[in-house]
């Protein structure tokens, strides 16, 4: 079958005609709509680059990555998830490919393309691209956890699989929850991005107090991606006042949706206690409503998250040579 190698930079090259339908089939998330890459692209122009794989019947395959700079590679990842992969194969077409998209991507940037990098990467792929004949070099990386709720009907099916002191300290801080504050489940265009960029200053400045790296979305980016349909927030407000005290974003989708981001109003600050675990427990609600297989709850707090039930899935980093 011939292929060709179609390269675009978002915020250069115009969306494809085809990009909309191509996203819907290959079901990648809000962070991949073109407008929402462009604004994300603003900041750092040329940076990154979306290649699309055309076989004889339409793409077989995307990869997205952004330019490494003097290290002279590509980082293939999701444009706003360490969560989820940042490729999508047709079926039938091996993870392997992705080495040959390594040589094509030499032969499209020239020598400043010396390989790529791979991340979340799981362990039957692994298995695979470490068997071509160049070296792959492979690390293991935080799991990512899921939460699992297709074999549940209803919260108290969840609740039970879980330890009895923290089922008990789930249902009581739901009840109190409700007590404080109002919570809402809408889309993301009905809030006002500028408050949500302030109250998303509370977690960035958890990031960098623990030494974690963060990338901050420009306001338009932000407001860009509350306005996709397929990003569905979780709010609470103080009763009252109305005033935003947390916030969950999710990039729906029809079987894993993504968990990705949360941030909320310290304690110390007025904000209100149990705010995490009462997002956790509206996201297994909203999810047994929508039918979902289960909620990808992202990196991070593996005691936090294994004591609500969600189970690791080991991920791996993998260099490979564009050569």
């Amino acid at each position: 079958m011939s292929l060709a190698v179609e390269v675009l930079v978002p915020g250069r090259d115009a969306e494809p005609g085809y990009w909309p339908s191509l996203r819907e089939r290959a079901g990648l998330l809000a962070d991949w709509r073109w407008d929402v890459m462009t604004a994300q692209a603003a900041g750092q122009p040329g940076r990154r680059l979306v290649t699309v794989v055309h076989g004889g019947d339409g793409p077989v395959a995307v990869v997205g990555a952004d330019r490494i700079g003097r290290l002279g590679g590509l980082h293939v990842r999701s444009p706003a998830s360490a969560t989820v992969p940042g490729w999508w194969l047709a079926p039938g077409t091996p993870v392997g490919a992705l080495r040959a998209y390594a040589v094509s991507m030499r032969r499209a940037l020239g020598i400043g393309c010396a390989g790529v990098l791979l991340r979340q990467v799981g362990e039957t792929d692994v298995r695979e691209l470490r068997a071509g004949r160049r070296p792959a070099v492979v690390r293991a990386t935080e799991p990512v956890w899921r939460l699992s709720t297709a074999d549940w009907t209803d919260r108290d099916d969840w609740l039970r699989t879980l330890g009895k002191k923290r089922r008990s300290s789930l249902r009581t801080g739901a009840r109190a929850l409700d007590e404080a504050v109002e919570t809402r489940v809408e889309a993301g265009s009905d809030i006002e991005a500028p408050a949500v960029a302030n109250l998303m200053r509370h977690n960035e400045a958890k990031y960098r107090r623990f030494g974690r790296a963060h990338v901050r979305e420009s306001p338009d980016h932000l407001a860009r991606l509350l306005r996709c349909p397929d990003v569905v927030c979780t709010s609470y407000r103080e009763r009252g006042s109305g005033r935003l005290l947390g916030l969950g974003i999710v990039f729906d989708h029809p079987e894993w949706p993504v968990w990705h981001r949360w941030s909320m109003v310290p304690v110390d600050a007025g904000g209100v206690k149990g705010l995490y675990f009462g997002q956790v427990v509206r996201l297994v609600d909203w999810a047994l409503a929508g039918g979902k297989r289960g909620v990808l709850l992202g990196k991070g707090l593996a005691e936090v998250k294994a004591a609500v039930g969600a189970a690791p899935v080991a991920q791996y980093a993998v260099a490979l040579p564009a050569w």
